[in-house]
């Protein structure tokens, strides 16, 4: 499955997607509301959690480093219920010019 939000610059888009990922690995859930103090949301907010991956496209566009995505993406969770990859700036994957539509 996969969701895109979209929006101008400073909408929230990055923390909507990490509070989905809490929202799913959370211990009292998948739940409509994170709890914020089980293992999952706590790590998730701090960053350090082994099943959430984010990876900024804006400095990370090479062919190396969506082939580490590819191939990460083939395993499953180590640690939660679920593996969440957010792709910040995702529009900035390719380098091919735009269409003028």
């Amino acid at each position: 499955m996969a969701t895109f939000f979209t929006g101008t610059r400073g909408t929230a888009k990055t923390t909507v997607a990490r509070l989905l990922a809490k929202t799913l690995n959370c211990d009292k859930g998948p739940a409509p509301e994170p709890c914020n103090e089980c293992d999952a949301c706590v790590s998730i907010t701090n960053g350090s959690c082994i099943d959430v991956i984010e990876m900024d496209a804006a400095s990370h566009r090479g062919v190396a480093d969506i082939e580490e995505v590819r191939k990460a993406v083939g395993y499953g969770p180590m640690q939660f219920r679920y593996k969440v990859f957010i792709i910040d700036e995702a529009h900035q994957l390719s380098s091919m010019p735009k269409t003028p539509f």
